[in-house]
C-alpha cells in the first residue's frame, strides 16, 4: 500500500484455484453454454496472477492487472493461451445519461430465448 490506495496480489495454480475460476466464468457466460460440462472439464486455468488496486477513501477499484495461462483440450489437441490485461478505471458516477440513438431503437429485433 501506499498513501492513496490499498494493492493486493494474488497468485495461485492450485486446483482449488483452478475450479474458483470455472465457477465464476460459467456464471458470466450465455446459459447455452453454462450447461456445457465437457467445455469446463477441459478448461485449467494456470499461473493466475491479480493485482487490484483500491483508492483508499472510496473503496473504489482504481486498476487491476491481470495475466494467466489458459490450458483447453479440443477433441485431441491441447491449447495455451496466455493472456496480460491492465485496466484502469477512472470517472465512477459520473455519466449521467446513456441515450441510444432512435435508428437503433427503431430498428430493433426482438430476441427470443
Amino acid at each position: 500500500q501506499d498513501d492513496a490506495q490499498y494493492n493486493i496480489s494474488l497468485k495461485d495454480s492450485g486446483d482449488k484455484f483452478d475450479q474458483f475460476l470455472k465457477d465464476n466464468a460459467k456464471q458470466l457466460m450465455p446459459d447455452q453454454l453454462k450447461e456445457n460440462e465437457e467445455l469446463f472439464n477441459n478448461l485449467k486455468f494456470k499461473n493466475v496472477e491479480y493485482e487490484i488496486f483500491i483508492d483508499k477513501k472510496t473503496f473504489d477499484i482504481t486498476k487491476l492487472n491481470m495475466t494467466q495461462e489458459l490450458e483447453m483440450a479440443i477433441e485431441d489437441q491441447k491449447m495455451t493461451m496466455k493472456q496480460e490485461m491492465k485496466s484502469t478505471y477512472t470517472d465512477y458516477n459520473k455519466i449521467k445519461e446513456i441515450k441510444v440513438p432512435q435508428e437503433v431503437l427503431d430498428n430493433a429485433q426482438k430476441i427470443e430465448q
